[in-house]
């Protein structure tokens, strides 16, 4: 008989009971598609980081010798070491194509993942290539490539098409924001290949070192850089794909619980509006049962039961529907930046417990919104119900006794059911706050683009010149685009005992690009000093007037300047000084670009 009452019930409420389906839906929609999409781009790169064998350090320097090879394998809690050398070359046949050329010794650290071809081995010659790259270019298994390396023309087959752990975000320059893989990517090849095609023998400037545990990590840094002159050693946290990835999930992960929070709560708060208000229509009906001789318990079971089925079968779909749809959008989307071969959607613990807890929390408020009925007798349920009327309820409908009726009508019903009242409030309050942040975030972005290329970069076009340009090509280039420069150096600085890695951008951007303060308004670079961006203070925990002792990889010159200015930077979190303080410290000024708003010629 209950049974039959409650689809019957189910049916004739089904206007009310849809929007209790609908609120618990879209809430775990929200929930599980951010997680799915979240919680997948952290579990997918921690399988592929452990199974790849990412490196736990990069060195560089202009030559990582045979002797230093051997010694950092002794050293202790180091696992392996390999060596590289990196350097750009030029894709022949394709416009404007640069690619990373790796020269890999051996391949046990930061494996490839073969996605079509042929399994890397240091006997085999050609090369494998950046399989994002090779899509957007048309490259293919079998294709013969002519490479131009130092003004020598490789010409080497493509054996396979690949990912490495290393290489998950990057991008050709700082003028880019998000990579392309339209122009820029990388390619692989054996040492022996290399020695082969440019006649040459390899001299590596890059190793990678794999330690035992991740406890171990800074210990053996601090003792790498003690006993070696390397150029700089950096971990994974200062590798530009590590942090970029690890950057994109703990953003998702700051946003998803608020948002997703915010959303359950507010279909939480119209659940027990609903429940409460259909269970008090249900008032002759609870009379009648306990009328009838129906224990109370049954009747709690029943009631319970509207609440629990609807949520069930929302919050099941929610969570599938969730997953599969908005949870794999966004994961396709990261994707298409991301070169994670292995990336997926992920259902976590956390999603099932979050369900379960909605569920039990609907069947909580329905058994809530029908205990003070059934603590009624059959005489009194089957009675209208006369409302409760408090004095200090009625005083202070009194208050607005010169209104209209219907406003103090409304005015004493609020007074009477406080509970719905401050949860209809708090709902509203909720959805304004997701409307509101939703179109902040909107326009934030749109400020952003303004602040960085109106007020920052306000150049057309960037020059990067080669580290061998020769002072004629570079009159000739500034007679054409104006002298507008700059150079970007690696650094390394003390801070509280550690040794830090940055960027150093020594600046003589003319009105091309600029600094700005903490009101986005642009700073003149003054020449006593250095300058650092907000970010930075913050984390370092250094001050305006501080002094900062630091040097160029790779000179053993320790220089201590003046923190003079903090700057921000919506794009880059990196140090500042101008052309004039870097030749007062008596280093030659080689700009490494130059900015123009001319249109570049031929």
């Amino acid at each position: 008989m209950l049974k039959k009452k409650l689809f019957r019930d189910l049916w004739h409420y089904k206007g009310q009971f849809f929007t209790i389906f609908l609120m618990v839906f879209i809430g775990m929609l929200a929930f599980s598609g951010i997680h799915g999409y979240m919680d997948g781009m952290d579990e997918s790169a921690k399988e592929y980081y452990k199974e790849y064998n990412l490196q736990d350090l990069w060195i560089t320097n202009t030559n990582v010798a045979d002797s230093d090879l051997e010694k950092l394998k002794s050293m202790d809690h180091i696992s392996d070491v390999n060596r590289a050398l990196v350097l750009n070359a030029k894709l022949k046949g394709y416009k404007d194509v640069t690619l990373e050329t790796n020269v890999l010794e051996e391949n046990t650290i930061s494996k490839m993942y073969v996605i079509k071809g042929e399994k890397y081995a240091s006997n085999k010659k050609g090369l494998w290539f950046d399989s994002y790259l090779a899509e957007y270019l048309n490259i293919h298994v079998g294709d013969t490539l002519k490479l131009d390396v130092s003004g020598q023309t490789l010409k080497l087959k493509v054996k396979g098409l690949v990912n490495t752990p290393d290489h998950v975000y990057f991008v050709k320059d700082s003028t880019e924001i998000f990579p392309t893989h339209q122009n820029y990517g990388f390619i692989y090849m054996s040492a022996d290949t290399f020695q082969d095609a440019m006649h040459v023998d390899v001299t590596y400037n890059k190793a990678y070192v794999d330690v035992d545990k991740k406890n171990n990590v800074s210990s053996v840094k601090k003792e790498i850089q003690k006993d070696f002159n390397f150029l700089s050693v950096t971990d994974r946290d200062n590798s530009f794909s590590y942090a970029g990835y690890q950057a994109e999930v703990e953003e998702g992960q700051t946003y998803a619980p608020v948002f997703t929070g915010l959303f359950l709560m507010i279909a939480i708060l119209s659940v027990m509006s609903t429940m409460n208000r259909f269970v008090r229509q249900q008032r002759v009906q609870i009379g009648t049962l306990k009328a009838l001789g129906f224990k109370n318990r049954k009747i709690y079971i029943h009631y319970i039961g509207f609440g629990f089925m609807i949520s069930l079968i929302a919050a099941v779909l929610g969570v599938l529907v969730g997953y599969f749809t908005i949870g794999q959008f966004f994961i396709d989307m990261e994707a298409s930046y991301f070169e994670m071969p292995n990336i997926h959607t992920t259902l976590l613990p956390i999603v099932i417990q979050t369900a379960v807890l909605v569920v039990a929390l609907i069947s909580l408020v329905t058994y809530l919104s029908s205990r003070k009925i059934l603590k009624e007798t059959a005489s009194e349920a089957l009675r209208l119900e006369v409302p409760k009327v408090k004095t200090n309820s009625l005083d202070w409908s009194v208050k607005f006794n010169k209104c209209k009726l219907s406003t103090r009508w409304n005015i004493r019903d609020i007074a009477r059911n406080k509970g719905r009242s401050i949860a209809a409030c708090v709902g509203i309050i909720g959805c304004t706050m997701l409307l509101v942040c939703s179109f902040g975030l909107w326009d934030t972005i749109e400020s952003y683009m303004d602040w960085e290329y109106k007020i920052i970069n306000t150049y057309q076009y960037k020059i990067s010149l080669n580290s061998d340009y020769t002072k004629e090509q570079y009159d000739h280039l500034t007679h054409l685009y104006g002298d507008a420069t700059s150079k970007s150096v690696a650094i390394e600085f003390k801070n509280k005992g550690k040794n830090e890695t940055r960027s150093m951008l020594v600046l003589d951007g003319k009105d091309k690009l600029n600094i700005t303060d903490h009101n986005e308004k642009v700073m003149s670079v003054q020449s006593n000093g250095i300058y650092l961006t907000e970010k930075l203070a913050e984390k370092y925990g250094i001050q305006v007037g501080e002094k900062v002792t630091w040097h160029l990889a790779g000179d053993s010159s320790w220089h201590t300047s003046k923190v003079i200015g903090l700057n921000r930077d919506p794009q880059t979190q990196q140090f500042t000084m101008s052309k004039k303080y870097f030749e007062k410290l008596g280093y030659t000024y080689r700009p490494d670009s130059i900015y123009t708003n001319k249109k570049q010629k031929k």
